[in-house]
């Protein structure tokens, strides 16, 4: 009898890839197999969910295996998807009186956050028909909103994109050319725009045409439009005694430096202080930082505080998260105070319960201004000259200046 032995193997991948923020980035969730002519005139959203036109009277063309028009569209071209079974296309340049180019544009599945870093890309190649001479450009980003936007003239009206990668003129017909970069959020933005960004002066134009060079029409396609955000690290750490946290910064296919000299994208933390994690990709750098705070030494809250004294008070805030018991009875993070005293809180969290103290003491800070209302200068020594009393108990006067005036507005004395 043989015996058989069998060896499985375990392989654990531990790599966080950014999820992308884009919905239907390949353009492969169909709600209908478009017709033959492709022809989507302000309605792709009828063919694709969640992407939109961004001008209502220019078309996006949906390429797609369900009715053979991809890799030989319809023109003639031959584009392979560069991933799943199809991908967009739509006029990106034309000379007209106006300016008249499309847009897409899709919602994301989250809301921009303030001041995070984000990564977007997506890949454009240009179409070359059989009866056309060849002609490319530059111009290619993505811009963000807060809203959706709908040109309602022959569009070409968008500039200025917050992505604009390289801003080269794109010509490979063969491969799929990526057009990224990096975006640091204002915040709220929920839609993103894809397409030509520059005004019609600033486009680069390389074209066989030979009568009018920028009297030509350009088509491009688009795929696999993502983007990512980079946000690791919270903001904030409480590390308790013995404690240790590990994080992944993973991003696609970044490349990664830690403030601690490391440069994998997994960094294990293990004591208090200020970290930072850079990822490079596509030429850009996204950065996040992390306050790594140990609750048994330090509280953000000062032990010992002199404020001027005035009557909306100070504020005492502790620099840490839990369950607050201030000596006021108060509860919350903060809290604000107008008498002088020994003020204590007590904080409960995952790590302990800590007590912290501030003693808390008010001083005049501002200066006093006495104005005599009569003075006698007869000459026997008694209120003889006229002069303001300052009082300031923290700093010295040097110099003033003091006019009088009469009831009419005139200056009838002044001195320094």
């Amino acid at each position: 009898m043989k015996k058989l032995t069998f060896f499985i193997i375990f392989i654990i991948v531990n790599r966080v890839t950014g999820q992308n923020l884009v919905t239907n980035s390949t353009f492969d969730s169909l709600i209908q197999c478009p017709n033959n002519r492709l022809l989507t005139l302000g309605k792709i959203n009828e063919i694709t969910p969640n992407w939109y036109n961004g001008a209502k009277y220019l078309f996006a063309g949906l390429y797609n295996s369900c009715n053979n028009t991809t890799p030989i569209s319809f023109e003639g071209c031959f584009r392979l998807p560069r991933s799943g079974n199809g991908y967009v296309g739509f006029n990106t340049y034309q000379y007209t009186k106006s300016n008249s180019w499309a847009y897409l544009q899709t919602k994301l599945s989250e809301k921009l956050k303030e001041n995070t870093h984000y990564f977007g890309r997506y890949y454009a190649s240009p179409r070359v028909m059989r009866y056309e001479k060849p002609s490319f450009q530059n111009g290619f980003g993505l811009k963000f909103f807060k809203t959706i936007q709908y040109d309602t003239t022959f569009g070409g009206n968008f500039y200025d994109a917050d992505i604009h990668g390289k801003n080269e003129v794109i010509k490979d017909t063969l491969k799929w050319t990526p057009i990224s970069g990096c975006y640091k959020a204002k915040g709220d933005e929920e839609w993103l725009m894809i397409g030509n960004f520059l005004r019609r002066e600033d486009i680069k134009i390389e074209t066989e045409e030979v009568i009018n060079p920028r009297h030509v029409l350009m088509f491009y396609f688009f795929e696999d439009v993502g983007l990512y955000k980079f946000d690791p690290l919270p903001d904030t750490l409480l590390l308790c005694k013995g404690e240790s946290k590990t994080y992944n910064a993973a991003l696609l296919e970044s490349t990664y430096r830690w403030s601690t000299g490391k440069t994998d994208s997994i960094e294990t933390i293990t004591r208090p202080g200020r970290y930072v994690v850079d990822a490079t990709i596509d030429g850009c750098t996204l950065s996040d930082t992390v306050v790594v705070i140990d609750p048994s030494v330090w509280s953000g809250l000062a032990q010992d505080t002199l404020a001027c004294k005035e009557p909306k008070g100070i504020e005492l805030k502790v620099g840490i998260t839990g369950r607050y018991e201030w000596s006021t009875g108060d509860t919350t993070q903060s809290i604000k105070v107008t008498k002088p005293d020994i003020y204590s809180v007590t904080v409960t969290n995952v790590c302990s319960t800590y007590v912290y103290t501030s003693k808390v003491d008010f001083e005049e800070c501002g200066c006093k201004f006495y104005a005599p209302t009569a003075f006698s200068p007869n000459g026997d020594n008694n209120n003889d000259t006229y002069k303001p009393i300052i009082d300031c108990k923290k700093r010295d006067i040097s110099s003033y200046k003091l006019s009088i005036f009469n009831r009419q507005g005139e200056q009838v004395y002044f001195t320094r």
